[in-house]
Formats: structure tokens, sequence, C-alpha cells
């Protein structure tokens, strides 16, 4: 009850906005065409040993996880679920000690609320809200992308639900656990959570299996973002005010700026907020070979991005609130945002930009709610490794040359190949005296100028074409970066004493 108790606080403090709640989803938000199914099932990960918290028990137990899925179903004449029901499921899988009824856990919880001023009858209206999701119902035969949802830091799995059954009912399966923490093990434990899930999803009998993308929520999203470094079966994230964007966590996290999957052609949806200020694009600019799509608004406090928050926030009264409409607003459009360029990323319909900026100017927005709106459309994709390769071997310098540049133009920061990964090649071209050799040589050097190995099998070289001065000064330039070395020594002096004619 206390973690609920903090919330309200939280709620109190942000003032996110009231609005009407008769529609099927959400404000205006209406369902799809499919019905929704949602299931809560508690699985254990065999790979990993858990502690009980809580307790002085130094057992250890097979980490257990509780999975929220939402899907497309048959039609069930069972009653949908409510507002409180997702809040009585959480809890249940938050404490294993938990016993209370669904009524007696909903009392409490009014008690809570209304001495932090929220009004009684708001209260009932809300927690008894009708969703469009119904319990255990059956699965619907199809194939259906997959979304894996992380929540934020220590948060529950169903923090945005009303997201969730919105893209359940086009045609979505969604698929969440709980988080944890926001230090590193935090980190590692939510990673490995992920990369169960998309495990789990392997086992759903009606998901597309390569077919699938990350949306998150502030230290999930950040989750988010390093797991799609390691998996090429992602072809799409979504952002909301991701912790990614902070230089701090970057740092504490040690995150580079410039991630792997930058590399890739992975869509990316930024939504973000003006809660927190000390925030960059600097992941956002270097995602050179993605379509990317920055939306940010004013006015929308940090968790305005999940339902979870903005419903809670409704049992209190209109005086209690500050910018209502703007925020309720904001929430939608992200809702509807999201599932637009889902829509083009993984199901290749209408186009995202053209349907964002419907989205953006089908409603009446207020100028000062929209700060930003960028589109940056994918450079072409760089060559694998692999493909580099090919194109090195050829001993076509030309080509060779000429794509490595136009790569490095676009990414300075670009790895094609390690550092010795070309020496095999070069010294065959050297051995056939060819000086597509050297070539090779000088983009070793360029991609690791303080590498002397590279400077050093450059000046053999050009000593192996006659070039002696050039052969010195790559060799000067090998023999200051490794220090000294008779080898490299003895060499520069024979130069020296061949060559003072041209040097």
């Amino acid at each position: 009850m206390n973690r609920f108790y903090f919330l309200i606080l939280v709620f109190l403090s942000f003032a996110i906005s009231a609005a009407n709640l008769d529609s099927e989803i959400w404000n205006s938000l209406s369902a799809g065409d499919y019905n929704v199914g949602f299931k809560n099932h508690e699985v254990t990960d065999f790979s990993r040993t858990y502690q009980l918290p809580e307790t002085n028990s130094q057992k250890l137990i097979y980490r257990p996880i509780h999975i929220n899925i939402w899907y497309p179903a048959l039609e069930n004449s069972n009653a949908t679920m409510d507002f409180a029901d997702y809040q009585y499921i959480a809890e249940k899988a938050l404490n294993p000690e938990f016993d209370k009824s669904k009524p007696e856990f909903i009392s409490e919880l009014k008690e809570l609320y209304v001495r932090s001023k929220a009004d009684a009858d708001l209260f009932e209206k809300i927690f008894y809200q009708k969703t469009i999701a119904v319990l255990e119902a059956e699965e619907l035969t199809g194939s259906f992308p997959v979304v894996i949802y992380s929540p934020g830091g220590g948060e529950i799995a169903s923090e945005n639900f009303v997201l969730c059954e919105l893209l359940a009912s086009n045609g979505y399966i969604v698929i969440s656990s709980p988080s944890v923490g926001f230090d590193r093990l935090g980190v590692q434990t939510t990673l490995s959570d992920i990369r169960f899930l998309f495990n789990y999803v392997q086992n759903l009998k009606f998901a597309q299996k390569d077919n699938i993308a990350l949306v998150g929520f502030c230290f999930g999203s950040m989750c988010n973002m390093i797991f799609a470094e390691e998996n090429h079966f992602v072809k799409a994230i979504v952002g909301l005010h991701s912790e990614y964007l902070n230089p701090d966590s970057r740092r504490d996290y040690s995150l580079p700026d410039s991630p792997v999957f930058a590399n890739r052609n992975l869509a990316y949806l930024e939504l973000d907020g003006s809660f927190l200020k000390h925030r960059d694009s600097e992941v956002f600019n270097k995602m050179y070979y993605s379509d990317r799509y920055q939306v940010h608004f004013s006015e929308i406090p940090h968790n305005g991005f999940t339902s979870f928050y903005v419903m809670q926030s409704h049992c209190f009264e209109k005086e209690l609130i500050r910018g209502r409409d703007n925020r309720d607003l904001t929430y939608e459009l992200s809702c509807r945002l999201i599932l637009a360029f889902l829509n083009h990323y993984l199901k290749g319909e209408a186009n995202f930009e053209d349907n964002k900026k419907a989205i953006l100017s089908e409603q009446k927005i207020p100028k000062s709610l929209l700060l930003v709106d960028n589109y940056n459309a994918a450079k072409p994709a760089p060559p694998s490794k692999a493909k580099f390769m090919e194109i090195v071997e050829s001993g076509n310098t030309r080509d060779m040359t000429d794509l490595y540049q136009q790569v490095r133009k676009i990414d300075p920061e670009i790895i094609l190949f390690g550092e010795n990964d070309l020496l095999r090649p070069a010294y065959k071209f050297l051995g056939e005296g060819n000086e597509h050799a050297i070539a090779i040589f000088k983009l070793i050097i360029d991609s690791y100028p303080n590498g002397w190995n590279g400077w050093d099998s450059l000046g053999e070289a050009y000593r192996e074409a006659g070039n002696l001065k050039e052969s010195k000064n790559c060799y000067e330039k090998a023999l200051e970066l490794k220090g000294k070395d008779e080898r490299i020594e003895k060499i520069i002096e024979e130069l020296k004493s061949r060559g003072k004619h041209e040097l």
C-alpha cells in the first residue's frame, strides 16, 4: 500500500489533467477492429536465481516473472476488466504474501486517496471504469506483430494498459513484465527480463516472431535501446521520455552516444516532454541509417506518458489540476502517433510522416504545446563487414575507397572493420606487387590512426614500391606510437642511407 500512496503524492505534484472517460478506451481514443484479451501469468526463469526481498532468508529461488499479455481475442461474453482489476493484479504480482480480496484492496486504496484530497465519487468512477480487455479470453487465430513494452524503473507491467489495449485492438500482441530498480543491477536485471520476454514470444502461437517493436517509458526505454543492439529482429523503437536522452544517465551506466544499433536501419520514434531539462539529441542525431522522428510536448510531466498516472490523477477535483486539457490531449496524441508509427514499420501501412502531420493537425493543438517536430530520413545503410571485405579483396581500389569515404562522410565514428582485419588481403596484394595494398593500409591508418602496426605496414608497402620518403615518414610515425623498437629504428636508418639524394 505504501507504494500506491507514494504514487498519489506524485500525481498531485505533477498535476495531471482530468477528462471525460465515457469512450471505449480513453477520451476520444476508440478501439480497433479486434476484441482484446488479457493474461497475467507467473513464469520462472530457470537461468537466474533470485532472493526474495525484505526477508532474512539467504535462500535463493529461480527468478519469478509476472508476464502481462494483451492480444487479439475471440468475441467473449465475459465482462471486460476495469481499471481496478489492473491495480489489483499488479499488487498481487508485487507482493507474494498479498491475500486481500479485490473489494478489500480497493476500499483501503480509496481511503488513502481520500486522505490525499481525492474525491470519493471520482475515485469510484475512475477505478471501476471499464476497459476493453477480457481476462483470459480465447486467442484469435491469426498472425500478429509483437510489441515488447518495458515500464519505467520499479514500475508495474500494466502501467500503460490504455496504450497496450489500443495496440491489441489494432492487431498486435503486446507483452510486458514489471521493472526493477534504477541502478546498474536494475539495468542488468531489466535487460535479462527483456531477453526473457523475447524468448517467451517465440512460444506464442500467433506471434510474428521476426516482426517486433520495442516500446518503453523512461528507464524501460533506455533498457530497450541497449537490448536493440543485440537483437536484429527488432524493427522499431518508441521511447517515451527515454532516460537514454539524459547524458548523465548515459555516463552513469557507461552507455555510448552512438549505440551499435545506429549502424543499421531501425525506425525510431522519440516522444518527450519538458519535465526534465537536462537532456540532449546526441543519440537521435547519430542514428544516421534509421528513419527517426522527434515529437516533444510542453506542459506534460514525466509520467504523463503512462495511462496509470493519467487516470489515477482524475480522482481529484478540477481545481487541484493544472493544464488539464493540454495534458490529456498530449497523452491521446502520443497513443495515436505510436499506433500509426507501428502500423507503418511493422505492417507496411500508410506513410508515418504523412500520418504524423495529419494527427498533429487534425485537432486544435495550442502553438505552445508542440515544442519539437523533427523527421530525418534514413541514409543508405552501410555495408556489412563481410560485404566490405568482399570489395577489399576484389582488388578494385576505386570502389573500395569511394565506398569507405561515403560511409565515413555520413558517420565519422563508424567501424567497418577491425584494426587487423585487412592485413591478410593487404599483404596478399603486397606480395603480388599490387599497389592496391597501399590503398588498404591507408584505410587502416585512417580508421586507426593511433595504431602503430598500420603505420608500420604502410611504411613497408611504400618501401616495396620504391617511395622511400613516404616509407620513412610512416616508419617514424610507427616508432613514435610504439616507442623504442630496434627493428623500426634500423629500417629508418637504412632508408636514410639509401635515399639521401631523394630525402
